[in-house]
């Protein structure tokens, strides 16, 4: 597989006393064969030098999934 490095967007996120503060922030989408299934985003603050955004690099995160109504059920 090959992948391309790419630069993300900074977006600007309120701290504890309400400033905005710059953060990297990166997002993922799950699909599967009836359509969409879920969300992934993790961020972390811009002064953390790292160029990888994950948790282990102390990124913060989450998970939303879908759960589809089943098929062939009437009713």
């Amino acid at each position: 597989m090959l992948q391309r490095r790419i630069r993300p967007v900074t977006e600007l996120f309120p701290d504890e006393g309400g400033r905005l503060q710059p953060w990297r922030t990166v997002r993922g989408v799950f699909t599967m064969e009836r359509g969409f299934a879920g969300v992934l985003a993790r961020g972390t603050r811009l002064e953390t030098s790292t160029g990888v955004v994950n948790i282990a690099n102390g990124a913060h995160g989450g998970t939303a999934l879908y759960e589809l109504a089943p098929t062939g059920i009437d009713g």
